[in-house]
C-alpha cells in the first residue's frame, strides 16, 4: 500500500480491494464509495462489514470504488480541511500527536485518528475548520482512495491500527469535545423562532458557518484581547440560537473549548459567556446585516 505523500501513483482497482481486505483483517468495517463520495450500497455506512467474500463482491460490482471506513466505537477522527480555515494540527495539538496514525487528504488536509472510550458521546465540530468524525455518524475514506481529479489518500507511515499506529484522544481535548449532559444555558425568550433540525445537527448551514467564524476570531485573538471577544462572541451565538440558527448546547461548548484553548480561565470563561449569550437571546440574528 502507498505510504509516502510524494509518490501519488496511479491507483488501479486490485490496490483499493487488496487494501480494503487489509483493513477488514485489521478489524474494521469498511464498504465501497464512488469518487464524489456517494456510498454504492444501499444504507451507506450501515451496510460496512468485515466479511471478505461481500467485499470481494462489491469490488467486482464497483471495480473503481473508492473505500470508506465506518467509524468504530473507541475511534474518533479529527479532519483537518485547511479549505474551510483549519490550521495546522501542530499549531493546536501537543507535538507528541503527530506520531498517531494520519492521513493526507486531496485537499492538503490530514485526517488525525485517536482512540478515546468507547462510551464517549462527542460534538460533531472543534474548531474552524476541524470537523470531529465519530461512531455512528458517517464515514471517512481511507487510503488509496482518490478523489475525482485523481488526487490520492495517503497514510503518513505504514498503516497499523494497533500502538503505535493510534495513540489516546489527549484528556484535555477529550473534555472540550465531550457532549454536556445537558445544556449549562436553557434557550431564552423566542422559542417561536427556533427552526426544525434534525436531532444531530448544531444548527442550519447558515449557522454553523457563523459558528466556525466566530471560534475562530476568537481562537486567534492577540493576548489582552481574548476576553473582549469572548463576549462579543458569547452575544453573537445568543442572537443566533434566539434565531433558531444554532442549537444552545453545541454552540457554548465549541466556544468555551476555544476560549479555555486560548488561555482564558474556566470560570472567567462561564461568567463572561452566560451573560453575554444571555443578553444575545434578547437580540435574536436577522439576515441581511453584516456577516455573522
Amino acid at each position: 500500500m502507498t505510504t509516502t505523500r510524494e509518490d501519488a501513483p496511479v491507483v488501479d482497482s486490485g490496490e483499493v480491494l487488496e487494501a480494503a481486505l487489509e483493513y477488514i483483517r485489521a478489524g474494521l468495517r469498511v464498504f465501497p464509495v464512488g469518487r464524489d463520495k456517494k456510498p454504492l450500497t444501499l444504507h451507506g455506512f450501515k451496510d460496512a462489514t468485515m466479511n471478505e467474500d461481500l467485499v470481494r463482491e462489491w469490488w467486482r460490482l464497483h471495480p473503481t470504488a473508492n473505500v470508506a471506513l465506518d467509524i468504530p466505537e473507541g475511534l474518533v477522527v479529527l479532519d483537518f480541511d485547511p479549505r474551510n480555515g483549519a490550521p495546522e494540527p501542530g499549531e493546536c495539538l501537543p507535538s507528541e500527536s503527530q506520531f498517531t496514525l494520519c492521513a493526507y487528504t486531496p485537499s492538503g488536509g490530514q485526517h488525525l485518528y485517536f482512540r478515546v472510550p468507547e462510551d464517549s458521546q462527542l460534538v460533531t465540530k472543534w474548531m474552524q475548520g476541524v470537523d470531529v468524525k465519530r461512531a455512528g455518524l458517517g464515514y471517512v475514506l481511507l487510503p488509496p482512495s482518490v478523489n475525482a481529479h485523481g488526487d490520492m489518500y495517503q497514510w503518513n507511515g505504514v498503516f497499523a491500527i494497533e500502538y503505535p499506529g493510534m495513540l489516546r484522544l489527549p484528556a484535555w481535548l477529550l473534555r472540550a469535545l465531550t457532549r454536556p449532559e445537558r445544556p449549562d444555558i436553557v434557550v431564552g425568550p423566542h422559542p417561536s423562532k427556533a427552526k426544525a433540525l434534525f436531532p444531530w445537527e448544531a444548527g442550519t448551514a447558515y449557522g454553523i458557518r457563523a459558528l466556525e467564524q466566530q471560534a475562530g476570531h476568537l481562537f486567534t485573538a492577540p493576548e489582552g484581547e481574548r476576553n473582549v471577544r469572548l463576549n462579543r462572541t458569547g452575544f453573537r451565538i445568543g442572537q443566533l440560537v434566539a434565531a433558531g440558527e444554532l442549537k444552545a448546547d453545541e454552540a457554548l461548548r465549541v466556544i468555551a473549548a476555544a476560549a479555555e484553548y486560548a488561555g482564558l480561565d474556566r470560570t472567567e470563561v462561564y461568567q463572561t459567556l452566560k451573560s453575554a449569550f444571555e443578553a444575545g437571546l434578547e437580540k435574536p440574528w436577522e439576515k441581511g446585516g453584516k456577516d455573522a
